[in-house]
């Protein structure tokens, strides 16, 4: 019994210490990884096959995509003159956030997708009978994180710092879209035909389990490990 005591008080003080912790979902500060790259590929990838328009083979359209302009547009966090020649003195932005090509993206996944139901795509300028529109309400990913055990804790008394203890951890993240298509006459402008707005997600998540084992769940086809 002695010998089984000490184990099991320091199992139940492990216990007492842990403490579980979520955090609310919130956008990624990072510029984007490839697990994001690739959640939000799928995402819109997933909305694909339900995507029809009402046109006959060898049509001819042209794509407009519109939505909010995305948050992460990007923000020169300190400039460099180095590059910048006499003639052009103006400050040179280096350190951008992330590339604003979200919605050019979206549009060229649809077009693709046109195209295999044998429309005939069309540059802007160049003559279409058809304008589709492409609304985005909302496309881009958030993540979050749950934790069962210790936080790192900075000790303002001691000159050390202890670092996470980890019973159970969960980092998630998540891609979402949601689009309609509108399509008109492209000389009158008149209205053809509108979609309902489709919908898709794909989610990517990374556990810890007792300090060391790890795994991931996901619904990415060969998701990164």
């Amino acid at each position: 019994m002695r010998a089984l005591g000490r184990p099991m008080l320091t199992l139940l003080a492990l216990v007492a210490m842990a403490t579980a912790c979520a955090s609310p979902r919130e956008p990624s500060k990072t510029p984007r990884t490839a697990v994001e790259q690739l959640l939000l590929s799928q995402a819109v990838s997933r909305t694909l096959s339900d995507l029809m328009l009402p046109l006959s083979t060898g049509s001819t359209v042209a794509l407009e995509v519109g939505g909010f302009w995305n948050d992460r547009m990007p923000i020169a966090t300190e400039t460099d003159n180095s590059r910048a020649t006499p003639a052009a003195a103006a400050p040179v932005p280096i350190d951008v956030y992330a590339p604003p090509g979200d919605l050019l993206f979206v549009r060229d996944m649809l077009a693709g997708r046109l195209a295999e139901q044998g429309l005939v795509i069309r540059r802007a300028g160049q003559d279409a009978a058809y304008r589709v529109r492409v609304l985005v309400y909302g496309f881009g990913t958030e993540q979050g994180q749950s934790l069962f055990g210790m936080p790192p804790v900075q000790s303002t008394l001691l000159p050390f710092s202890l670092p996470e203890l980890t019973l159970f951890k969960k980092q998630e993240q998540q891609a979402y879209i949601r689009y309609s298509v509108d399509l008109y006459d492209a000389k009158t402008g008149k209205l053809v035909a509108s979609t309902p707005w489709y919908r898709g997600t794909s989610y990517y998540n990374y556990y810890t389990l007792l300090f060391f084992f790890s795994f991931v769940r996901s619904d990415l086809p060969y998701p990164p490990e």
